[in-house]
């Protein structure tokens, strides 16, 4: 007889372990933006930015690294530190 795969569906158990991990997450990211010396933080569309200048900004990504961007007239790009 053959068996189908089926599907894997999130348990309240495993949708609160993702939480707690995404909420860890945030507090480490946040301790590393915080440790940025003269920067603002900023929450602009769900994302938290922190700002050196008014055109100058880093993330901090998944990974715990730093990322710089400039603000332009034509849009956001990437920056070195």
């Amino acid at each position: 007889m053959t068996k189908t795969l089926g599907t894997v569906l999130s348990t309240a158990e495993s949708l609160a372990r993702g939480d707690v991990h995404a909420a860890w997450l945030a507090g480490q990211q946040h301790k590393v933006g915080a440790a940025l010396n003269g920067c603002a933080a900023r929450t602009i569309g769900g994302e938290t930015r922190y700002y050196k200048t008014a055109t100058r900004y880093a993330v901090v990504s998944r990974g715990m690294q730093v990322r710089w961007f400039e603000v332009r007239a034509d849009g956001d790009y990437p920056a070195r530190a």
